[in-house]
């Protein structure tokens, strides 16, 4: 065993304009959310090269307060309480918070609908047809996900009811059993659980299982962050709802460059709705009654990535397509054909915030049979082109990027117009001077 070094640890740094401005970063590299905020991030400074970060301990993040008040020009940070938002404020430099948390401080936020998460869960156990909710949730964490939880239930004569659970110091650990425990007991089955992050609703399914409660059956249980890893290891896999964190990293790096003075204009946006609730088996509570409704949903959601046609879902029941799309009606309130539309955009739209795909990448990727159908769909759901909806995701730097290709490309393209119009204007003289 080698002894501990007792000299401080030695700061190392790329490579960097030393002019430009040094960033610290107070973010919590947890493996689903705070890896692609970090991603976000680094996705940003790649396409602006502008900043210097301070490597501590082989790590971009966590940089000591000390290097912070002495070095730092900016800092992103994800704070819990009203002390950490009085010390960031007390620094004297432009600061970015990113975990919606606010305590009448006035903090520049680049965040998450909390509320709007909740409402969220709460659509979907209500489209269960589940009436006991309630939402373990801890009071530093997100307290605003519980409170659209409950008002979204309360907006459907539903009771929603709020047990707590404590984060401990190092943050990476939750309380232990017995509050997970407790707060079951109260409840009345068949219920429908919502864990404001994926380690608490796994907390969730390990009481569930100890009380002999079957998932999802008497408890329908779902999560946020959607960590790929934890949902699909769980017994059974857990229902998320995913959150664009590479994207609200990237927004918020761009918010700290114009506080910095840095860039002209603040991002477009600055608070983002939660992306697509990935269901998995945990929530995946249909009557048997109505298992060839289930076999169609699974279905669907199984191969939202793949071009999929009202035909291929009624082959995969024994029913025939009167009878499927009947119970579609009764039990979702929507077609074959919409279900399967919405399926592909939600994958469309998550693949949208990944800057390294195409727009012809997207529509192959998320079952569209090309751009003019993946523009289509964008138009009905968003109002715009997928491509004009990531120039407002990336925007104004991917923005001015793609509007100087499309100046460039229209003298040619005008061109190619008149020489058009010349010829037809012999033929369709009319026409060519009304136009």
């Amino acid at each position: 065993m080698t002894a501990p070094r007792s000299r401080p640890r030695r700061v190392r740094r790329p490579s960097a304009d030393p002019s430009a401005p040094c960033v610290c970063l107070w973010i919590e590299p947890d493996p689903g959310y705070g890896v692609n905020v970090l991603k976000g991030i680094a996705a940003y400074v790649r396409r602006n090269p502008r900043w210097r970060i301070p490597i501590v301990a082989n790590r971009p993040y966590g940089q000591p307060v000390a290097l912070v008040k002495k070095q730092a020009d900016g800092l992103i940070a994800q704070h819990w309480t009203a002390q950490d938002q009085r010390l960031l404020q007390s620094l004297g430099i432009p600061v970015v918070g990113i975990s919606g948390f606010r305590e009448n401080i006035p903090l520049p936020m680049v965040c998450m609908d909390e509320e709007e998460i909740g409402r969220r869960v709460a659509r979907h156990f209500l489209e269960l047809g589940l009436k006991n909710l309630a939402c373990f949730s801890d009071r530093t964490l997100s307290p605003l996900r519980a409170k659209g939880f409950a008002a979204e239930a309360s907006a459907h004569g539903v009771g929603a009811v709020t047990l707590g659970v404590s984060l401990l110091a190092d943050r990476d650990r939750l309380s232990g059993a017995e509050l997970y425990l407790e707060g079951l007991r109260r409840l009345t089955f068949p219920a429908g659980v919502f864990g404001v992050t994926d380690r608490v609703a796994i907390g969730v399914l390990a009481a569930c299982e100890r009380l002999k409660l079957r998932v999802p059956d008497e408890v329908a249980v779902a999560g946020c962050n959607n960590d790929e890893i934890l949902c699909q290891i769980t017994e059974p896999p857990l229902t998320s709802l995913s959150l664009p964190s590479f994207e609200l990293g990237y927004n918020a790096a761009h918010m700290l460059d114009y506080l910095m003075g840095r860039t002209p204009e603040p991002p477009a946006q600055r608070v983002f709705r939660p992306g697509m609730l990935a269901v998995r088996e945990s929530s995946d509570r249909i009557s048997p009654a109505n298992r060839h409704l289930a076999a169609a949903l699974r279905f669907i959601r199984e191969h939202a990535a793949d071009p999929v046609y009202v035909p291929d879902v009624v082959n995969a029941t024994p029913v025939s397509r009167r009878s499927l799309e009947m119970l579609f009606q009764e039990h979702t309130g929507r077609s074959i054909h919409r279900s399967i539309h919405e399926a592909h955009m939600n994958v469309a739209v998550q693949l949208a915030r990944d800057p390294d795909l195409t727009i012809a990448e997207i529509a192959a990727r998320s079952g569209f049979a090309n751009i003019l159908s993946l523009d289509r769909a964008f138009r009905r759901s968003h109002g715009c082109t997928a491509g004009v909806y990531r120039q407002k995701i990336f925007a104004p730097t991917r923005a001015k990027k793609e509007a100087a290709g499309n100046e460039a490309a229209a003298p040619r393209a005008t061109a190619g117009k008149k020489q058009t119009a010349g010829r037809t204007r012999a033929d369709r003289p009319a026409r060519g001077r009304n136009r």
